[in-house]
């Protein structure tokens, strides 16, 4: 499935700059359609919100599966610019 990531600040999507779509593996069995006003959504799907992140602190939530690749998907390289971006490595 195709994520776009809304207009943000993060600097954590690297390459993937906003407005930008990029496969991702979805199996969704529930779906993010509203956040509470704590969190700030940054990419969405058709199904809903697929990143997330606390107004606030360095917390971010994932609804795709990162851990799964394949050639024609990237959601492993989001990840991977995520942690590396809250450990600063």
């Amino acid at each position: 499935n195709q994520i776009r990531i809304l207009d943000t600040d993060d600097a954590i999507f690297g390459k993937f700059s906003r407005n930008n779509f990029f496969g991702v593996w979805e199996e969704h069995r529930y779906i993010v359609t509203e956040l509470p006003p704590d969190l700030i959504g940054i990419g969405v799907s058709e199904f809903g919100w697929e990143i997330f992140q606390h107004r606030l602190k360095p917390i971010y939530g994932l609804q795709y599966h990162p851990e799964k690749n394949t050639t024609i998907q990237s959601g492993d390289e989001i990840f991977i610019h995520l942690v590396r971006n809250i450990l600063s490595i």
